[in-house]
């Protein structure tokens, strides 16, 4: 699973189509799964030991920006 810089133009030129994760490297937890018709936006943490994961949104209907800034206060609520 790559680690790279979530960004508006990577989204629009990557081809990956396999379900491809790419983790954020700005923001721990946030990722985005590729697939062959959409972008899904994710965030994967613990809280109490147990793995919590949940679907932001979907991309272009959320832009990245939105979706770290959503990533950012779901993780707070879980720390």
């Amino acid at each position: 699973m790559p680690i790279v810089l979530i960004t508006e133009s990577l989204l629009l030129r990557n081809t990956a189509t396999d379900g491809r994760i790419l983790r954020d490297r700005m923001l721990s937890g946030f990722f985005v799964r590729m697939h062959a018709r959409r972008r899904t936006f994710r965030v994967a943490t613990s809280v109490k030991g147990r793995q919590f994961r949940l679907t932001l949104g979907y991309w272009p209907l959320m832009s990245v920006h939105d979706a770290r800034a959503r990533a950012m206060v779901v993780l707070a609520q879980c720390r």
